[in-house]
């Protein structure tokens, strides 16, 4: 079966086929929060780690073996990096939280 990427948007949330540009932001979202990448198969501890992921995820979708998402809101239509800056905020009063 050859799988192609494409962009799914519900209601609420969109999940984009993974671009090298995602790396980045996800080490920013979840670099202080191990137990987001807890389920992995390898250790994520380092933004290299998410950028070689999302590489193999890339790999496996232009072989054509699978396509790997990245989940975003669809909430006022936002952008990636509003979107980015509320999941950093999210993240953080977690911390605060017993």
């Amino acid at each position: 079966m050859n799988v192609k990427p494409v962009t799914l948007a519900g209601e609420h949330v969109r999940l984009e086929p993974f671009s090298t540009e995602h790396a980045s932001d996800l080490w920013a979202v979840g670099g202080n929060h191990p137990e987001l990448f807890q389920y992995l198969p390898f250790p994520v501890t380092s933004e290299e780690h998410i950028a070689e992921f999302v590489k193999v995820a890339i790999g496996l979708a232009q072989s054509g073996a699978g396509v790997g998402f990245v989940q975003t809101s669809v909430a006022d239509n936002e952008e990636w990096p509003t979107v980015k800056k509320k999941l950093l905020g999210f993240m953080e009063s977690k911390k605060s939280q017993p």
